[in-house]
């Protein structure tokens, strides 16, 4: 008769490969059948890994598989997870039936794709003498801001000469609010017209990538350096000197506000 019981395994570790995001420890992953291992069970004994959600139902434990110790290390994979958070535990079994029990890990299963919206300081139409724009990027979740920071690459129009590349974006303290200020006055800028194009490479903790689909306002900025031209200004042939509503002028371009100064050349 053997009564004694095995020794106790190891709480299970998430393995670095399907710990994905912005830990290998933290066990917060976007990996749908997660693999673990287990150590501690003495070898010729039995090792079974099981998970129940958080919060736990009756009748949800769930059997991942049950492996044999060969040696120190015993390797398993779940199988696919929805979205949740789920406990893992080690059972190890004795060829007698004596049983221990593992403590618990506590995984949590993120696949939902993040979105990001960006807007500009003011508006979305600037210039040079602007010196710079700032550009704020609201996630819909926190960021990664530790192994992969979220970066942005600014692509200028006229050619790629000034464009600037892996630009870390500045965390506005809860993770999901970053910024970054966009130069429009640095040399070779002072004679651009276009849209400025920005690329955004980024990933939530559980390291789901933000994808272009996913992004509002990635061109939406437009440089404009042109100045207006004045061309012509007339005065209907029936105007007095002391009507001043009948005059026009033309410009190149649709402009937002102006003013038409008048100076007396001669008269009272």
């Amino acid at each position: 008769v053997d009564i004694s019981k095995p020794t106790v395994p190891n709480q299970a570790d998430l393995t670095d490969a399907s710990d994905g995001g912005e830990s290998s420890t933290d066990d917060v992953t976007y990996v749908a059948a997660p693999s673990f291992t287990v150590v501690g069970s003495d070898v010729g004994d039995f090792v079974s890994l099981k998970y129940y959600p958080v919060p736990p139902s009756g009748g949800d434990t769930v059997l991942v598989s049950t492996q044999p110790v060969l040696s120190d290390t015993v390797s398993f994979t779940s199988p696919a997870l929805t979205d949740s958070t789920y406990k893992f535990y080690p059972v190890t079994n004795d060829t007698a039936g004596n049983e221990r029990e593992g403590a618990t890990l506590t995984v949590t299963i993120d696949r939902v794709i993040p979105t990001a919206i960006i807007s500009f300081d003011g508006d979305s139409l600037v210039r040079s003498g602007d010196v710079q724009t700032l550009a704020t990027f609201q996630f819909s979740e926190e960021m990664d801001a530790t192994t992969n920071l979220p970066k942005v690459n600014v692509d200028y129009p006229g050619g790629t000469a000034n464009d600037l590349q892996n630009q870390l974006l500045t965390n506005g303290g809860d993770g999901t609010v970053w910024s970054y200020a966009i130069p429009l006055n640095t040399a070779g800028l002072e004679a651009i017209d276009g849209v400025i194009s920005l690329s955004l490479n980024s990933t939530d903790l559980a390291g789901n990538i933000v994808p272009v689909d996913n992004i509002t306002g990635l061109s939406v900025l437009r440089v404009d350096n042109t100045k207006p031209v004045f061309s012509s200004f007339y005065v209907d042939s029936d105007t007095s000197i002391n009507d001043l509503n009948k005059f026009g002028w033309a410009l190149s371009e649709t402009v937002e506000s102006g003013y038409i100064k008048f100076e007396k050349k001669s008269g009272p």
